[in-house]
């Protein structure tokens, strides 16, 4: 099994997931394609296939801004004047 789409992973940062979907789709045909010429159908260098790729690249960025950014309080979210919240 191949995991492409928004099962292999979305934007965190803000949840978008049709353009990781397209960048998926061509890593996941090649795996396939790999796997044929083998005959090895376990797929265990997939994952990293996906990290190594742009996409995996991109999306290891984004999930490190989005753990940065959704730390951060945000004013507009939660005022400052809401008591007994420790974010």
């Amino acid at each position: 099994m191949v995991l492409v789409a928004d099962a292999a992973g979305a934007d965190p940062l803000i949840g978008e997931g049709i353009a990781f979907a397209l960048g998926y789709g061509a890593i996941a045909a090649g795996a396939v394609i790999d796997a044929f010429a083998r005959e090895d159908f376990a797929y265990s260098d997939y994952a990293a296939r996906v990290l190594a790729s742009d996409y995996g690249k991109l999306l290891n960025y984004r999930v490190t801004e989005a753990k940065r950014l959704y730390r951060q309080p945000n004013p507009l979210v939660v005022p400052s004047f809401m008591p007994g919240l420790n974010l």
